[in-house]
């Protein structure tokens, strides 16, 4: 198949890269920094500013498209203009792709879109168990979030089958939430933290973009939470490194202000329709997923 991603420099991007090649995919790249891109040779990757619509003539007659493109919700300071450009980088670069992707003719169209949105859809949730049924949250991840999703509404009307994929917390060697801990309890460390291991992230990508039965929004994320307190000591055990004295709750909120949500709410989320699906997850432990990544036995 000819498969389109869009932000294919992130660390979710360049994985999923590999993974579609070595399955004998021709893999195309929209991406805003083209010379980020090395896994896939330049003739398949082009510049796109997401404020402008990408340039149908290089979608026309791709089988799949993964929207990944986003700014990194934990890279700076939740500032207002910081807001507007996690929002913008999300909900206008969804709408500005849709709208080209409907506009082509229908033998033209890619068969499935696979588009990016996050756990955060549901808000800080405490102890509730949370599925792909449960109500959107009200904070700003959770519009954001909600916002994001509306804006593949579009493509579902025309016709393209299109799934959702609400990420956790990607656990990767290369980057991403794991590049960013330390061995320290956040809070009361109480919060329900959900994550996945990269494999089953591509695992799931490529699942989707074959079985034609999917569509709507999944829950990706390993089927066992666990509270931030119990990532963090797993996290130092695997590392052999000893933890720290925890954060406090008010420290963490005057560091990072408004984006102390991020790291302070809970949720404990579960991959129902995934499950249901017959997917299977190769790390579904976490000291397991951890051991994987660091290469520890």
């Amino acid at each position: 198949m000819n498969v389109l991603i869009t932000g294919a420099s992130g660390l979710v991007g360049k994985s999923i890269i590999k993974t579609l090649t070595q399955e004998g995919h021709q893999v195309f790249a929209l991406v805003r920094s083209p010379e980020k891109v090395n896994e896939i040779p330049s003739q398949y990757v082009r510049r796109w500013q997401y404020q402008e619509r990408p340039d149908p003539s290089f979608i026309r007659g791709v089988d799949a498209v993964i929207h990944l493109l986003g700014e990194s919700i934990a890279a700076k300071r939740w500032t207002e203009e910081r807001k507007r450009q996690l929002q913008e980088s999300r909900i206008v670069s969804t709408k500005n792709l849709v709208s080209v992707l409907c506009q082509l003719e229908p033998a033209e169209r890619p068969k499935v879109l696979i588009s990016t949105s996050a756990t955060g859809y549901y808000g800080d949730c405490g102890d509730v168990e949370i599925n792909e049924q449960s109500p959107v949250g009200s904070d700003f991840l959770a519009e954001l979030c909600k916002q994001w999703e509306a804006e593949t509404a579009p493509a579902v009307q025309v016709g393209m089958r299109t799934v959702t994929m609400r990420l956790g917390l990607v656990l990767s060697k290369s980057g991403g939430f794991l590049a960013k801990m330390a061995p320290v309890v956040l809070g009361d460390g109480q919060q329900w933290q959900s994550w996945v291991h990269i494999h089953d992230v591509n695992q799931f990508i490529s699942k989707a973009i074959s079985d034609s039965s999917m569509s709507g929004p999944y829950n990706l994320v390993a089927p066992t939470p666990v509270r931030n307190k119990e990532m963090t000591r797993t996290f130092a055990r695997v590392r052999g490194i000893p933890l720290t004295l925890p954060a406090p709750t008010l420290a963490l909120k005057l560091i990072l202000g408004e984006m102390s949500t991020a790291v302070l709410a809970g949720q404990r989320v579960f991959p129902q329709r995934l499950l249901e699906s017959g997917f299977q997850f190769q790390f579904s432990n976490l000291d397991q997923a951890l051991r994987d990544i660091y290469g520890t036995k």
